[in-house]
């Protein structure tokens, strides 16, 4: 492997962290947005957030990571497919622990209060 191409393998490796780390941010966002304000159901203010972060983390990757000239349907469809199995860990873990009241209590996300609505 020559120094350029391995310099390559690094730069893109931090766009992909990076592109992940803006899903997770935008995942978190929305779930805390959604739940608190509105008052959309926990599990589904998760599977809403965790969907957008998908789509984010598509066009990020696509365009920026690996440079596609246009995001592709059929490329997202199988993304997206593939993406399904964590949106239902990820909402089977919010109910789950929520179910238990464990919750961050340093950022009252779910207040006791409110997971009589669960």
């Amino acid at each position: 492997m020559t120094l350029s191409s391995s310099l390559g393998l690094r730069v893109r490796a931090v766009k992909f962290v990076v592109a992940g780390g803006t899903g997770a941010v935008l995942n978190t966002a929305v779930l805390y947005v959604l739940f608190r304000w509105p008052g959309v159901p926990l599990v589904v203010a998760s599977a809403l957030g965790a969907e957008l972060a998908v789509v984010n983390n598509y066009l990020l990757n696509e365009r920026w990571t690996f440079a596609a000239t246009a995001p592709s349907p059929r490329r997202f469809a199988k993304f997206n497919a593939a993406s399904l199995g964590g949106l239902a860990v990820n909402a089977l873990s919010v109910w789950f622990l929520a179910r238990l009241a464990l919750y961050i209590s340093w950022w009252q996300i779910w207040p006791v209060s409110r997971l009589d609505s669960l």
